[in-house]
């Protein structure tokens, strides 16, 4: 798969830069990264020294590029799009294809580390990792979520040698913080939500796995929710939107900001939504179910939502018929590594949505939680095995 899975990616990160090219003529986030990259690139070449003062101050302002001083996120982009400008000669393709390149290897490493201890898993997680449309489109090319979903998946490759029992290496041991700088810098939300789920999953599961918990579900809960203590507290303090007090806010004002600047047909209405929790957890469920299934077939309104749409109706039957191999799950020996996926997907679907009410953003941002996602309700789906069945045997047809 690693040829194919590659072939796609590169051609996503093409069909990105096209679509915004052509559809909708120039005007996007991936050109005015690279336009603004290529001037500073520009500049390394006029004044290395300059440049590289620039890279390391972080908040320093260059009055010949756009708007970039007050969004620390975009201008830590620009740096990191500048010095792959340097090695592609300012060649906007070859740029993006060096992004998704290094999305992919990410991509790569995490289903290599998933499927050499579940070999059962080795299919879903291709689908979820490498091939479903919307989860390799919006993690390629030269966007934010190309290079923060490589962070992240990153991550989450080391979080399953660690899972699993294996020694971390030399050179993941140096890529950790490296991720984490990345992610944090460009998503930082995604290890907000992040961090105290996996963290807190692994304390339980390795004090399980060193016998000092007993087999009844209580206990195991209680050390779980003691465990995400720290780490969420942590994460608290880091930033200040995490701030329990303002993190409403910044939801609501998100969400009042999307609304006044979104087509009717595009958007996901919370009607009485408040800066206050009750107001927030609410409308939580309809969050959920808009996070991660919607648009659906029936909204869809032109060509991108009826993608979106159809992808989604797979999600839908995947989930329905996972839900119902309920059974299989219970004797599963990985539903605590399950819970955890689906706690992380659930958490930060329902806050995306809530912050990012527009149906067409929200199919992007997703994509921070998608691809485990679809691995494990494909794991769960008799209908995605049966698939794989049929493949299997059409292909053995095919070699004779």
């Amino acid at each position: 798969m690693f040829w194919p899975a590659l072939t796609a990616k590169l051609t996503a990160g093409l069909c990105l830069g096209l679509i915004y090219l052509f559809y909708y003529d120039g005007v996007g986030d991936t050109w005015l990264y690279f336009n603004d990259g290529q001037v500073l690139s520009a500049f390394a070449r006029r004044d290395p020294l300059g440049y590289l003062s620039f890279l390391w101050k972080g908040e320093a302002e260059l009055a010949f590029i756009s708007d970039v001083a007050l969004q620390p996120r975009t201008l830590y982009l620009l740096k990191l799009t500048s010095v792959f400008n340097l090695l592609s000669h300012d060649n906007y393709w070859i740029t993006s294809a060096y992004f998704s390149l290094v999305s992919f290897l990410a991509a790569w490493y995490v289903v290599c580390q998933l499927t050499e201890s579940v070999p059962s898993a080795y299919w879903p997680a291709v689908a979820g990792f490498l091939f479903f449309p919307s989860a390799i489109f919006w993690s390629s090319g030269l966007i934010k979520e190309s290079v923060a979903m490589a962070g992240l998946f990153l991550l989450g490759g080391c979080f399953l040698r660690v899972w699993f029992g294996y020694r971390l290496r030399f050179w993941e041991w140096i890529l950790i913080p490296v991720a984490v700088w990345v992610v944090w810098s460009l998503k930082y939300y995604f290890l907000g939500v992040w961090i105290p789920v996996a963290m807190a999953s692994l304390c339980v599961h390795r004090a399980s796995a060193a016998g000092w918990l007993p087999s009844a579900l209580f206990p195991r809960i209680l050390l779980w929710g003691a465990s995400l203590a720290i780490p969420l507290a942590l994460v608290l303090t880091l930033h200040p939107n995490f701030e329990p007090h303002h993190l409403a806010e910044v939801i609501v004002d998100n969400y009042r900001a999307f609304h006044d600047d979104s087509r009717p047909d595009d958007l996901v209405y919370y009607d009485g939504l408040n800066a206050n929790w009750s107001s927030i957890l609410l409308h939580s469920p309809k969050a959920l179910v808009a996070g991660l299934f919607r648009p659906t077939l029936w909204e869809a309104g032109n060509l991108w939502q009826y993608a979106a749409a159809l992808e989604n109706a797979v999600l839908i039957l995947l989930f329905l018929t996972a839900v119902g191999n309920l059974r299989s799950f219970t004797r599963s020996p990985q539903r605590l590594l399950v819970v955890t996926v689906l706690l992380f997907s659930a958490i930060l679907a329902t806050f995306l949505a809530l912050s990012t009410p527009n149906l067409g953003t929200l199919s992007r941002y997703r994509v921070g939680f998608l691809s485990p996602l679809v691995t494990v309700l494909a794991t769960g789906s008799p209908l995605f095995q049966r698939l794989c069945d049929v493949m299997q045997r059409y292909h053995a047809r095919l070699a004779r």
